[in-house]
């Protein structure tokens, strides 16, 4: 089981205990932070601080083992100062994201965003702010998956990749995608077998796999 996108307010200790102890959980987060300026998250009226959103994600962390903890960044909304950019920023250094899908705000007809506020942030500060959250978030990204270098571990093979369909894609539980070459080329029932992989390299997006033997 995995989430989508759930608001903050939507983990109880009751939720991440379930997470902890019952294998049909996945132990992925997927947590939209959106931003990491107070003042911002009011104008947003995402009803949480920064303060408790980090309380959250500690909370999952104690937890939930090998937890993998992913999110949404906005930059740019409207009266974002540089300070305040910042501050998402320092957020997103001290939540130690695995992944980001990262974002310059747009104003959208109809939303509350575009009736209260007047889309002041220039155009090019927020390409400039944009490249820097992807940057950092990139960087983090590779040196969590670095981690993995060397372990064994255990993924549900989930289809061939794209690129080459003598290679394909398996996902560890906590939703960490891996890309291995398997020993003869399966047909499509091989999807949803698991495997056990001896990492060997990383990239920020995926891990790469030898096949030690099925799990």
């Amino acid at each position: 089981i995995y989430f989508t996108s759930p608001h903050p307010k939507d983990f109880p200790p009751e939720l991440l205990e379930l997470m902890a102890t019952q294998e049909r959980f996945a132990n992925h987060v997927h947590l939209p932070l959106q931003a990491g300026s107070d003042r911002t998250l009011r104008r947003m009226k995402r009803n949480y601080t920064r303060s408790q959103f980090l309380d959250l994600v500690a909370a999952i962390r104690a937890r939930v083992p090998d937890v993998m903890i992913t999110t949404d960044i906005i930059v740019g909304f409207p009266g974002e100062t540089d300070a305040e950019f910042a501050e998402t920023l320092e957020v997103m250094r001290e939540a130690d994201f695995d992944a980001a899908f990262m974002f310059a705000y747009s104003e959208r007809r109809g939303t509350i965003a575009q009736r209260l506020y007047p889309d002041d942030v220039p155009p090019e500060v927020k390409k400039e702010r944009l490249q820097r959250v992807i940057q950092e978030q990139l960087a983090r990204s590779l040196r969590n998956n670095r981690r993995y270098i060397g372990q064994v571990v255990e993924a549900m093979v989930e289809q061939p990749t794209r690129r080459d369909k003598r290679q394909w894609l398996a996902r560890l539980r906590n939703g960490r995608k891996v890309i291995f070459t398997p020993q003869h080329q399966p047909d499509a029932s091989y999807a949803g077998t698991t495997v056990r992989l001896e990492i060997r390299d990383a990239s920020s997006q995926v891990l790469h796999g030898r096949l030690c033997d099925h799990a």
